[in-house]
């Protein structure tokens, strides 16, 4: 099992390493509302093999490059206090399709190097029907937040 980074205690106040500044903005709500659930959280998870077999071809430093950039990337990992499960985070402005697909192939990569059990959180602003249907679908919990920008 590969090692976590070091971790951050959860606050609204951030770093949010890896987020866009519209993501960034949903972060801040999220954890003023739920940050205090959390024992710690973990940001750029990678997962997956990326490249793989085509990195081999390369050297180092530019054979790690190529795999971590083209590994998938959790933008949060966050450790509950008072649950097994470990929450999977997507954060998205005006979530769609996209933030469904890259959340179930998370689900499908993190046990194939982490050990832990797992929920789907999709964080947006906006919430459209037909996503909140596909969510429902796929065991995905969408939690609506307003940015504060």
């Amino acid at each position: 099992m590969p090692e976590l980074p070091e971790p951050y205690l959860p606050s609204p106040d951030g770093p949010f390493p890896g987020l866009s500044s519209a993501d960034a903005w949903l972060c801040k709500a999220y954890l003023r509302k739920y940050g205090d659930t959390y024992l710690r959280l973990y940001w750029n998870i990678r997962v997956g093999v990326g490249i793989g077999e085509e990195a081999e071809k390369l050297e180092e430093p530019y054979r790690t490059m190529a795999i971590q950039t083209s590994q998938m990337r959790i933008d949060m990992v966050g450790v509950p206090k008072d649950r097994e499960e470990w929450d999977l985070i997507e954060y998205r402005i005006d979530a769609g399709a996209g933030a469904i697909g890259s959340l179930m192939c998370y689900r499908y990569l993190w046990p194939a190097e982490w050990h832990t059990p797992m929920r789907m959180i999709l964080v947006t602003d906006i919430v459209r029907r037909d996503i909140a249907a596909v969510a429902e679908f796929y065991d995905i919990n969408i939690v609506k937040v307003i940015p504060e920008y």
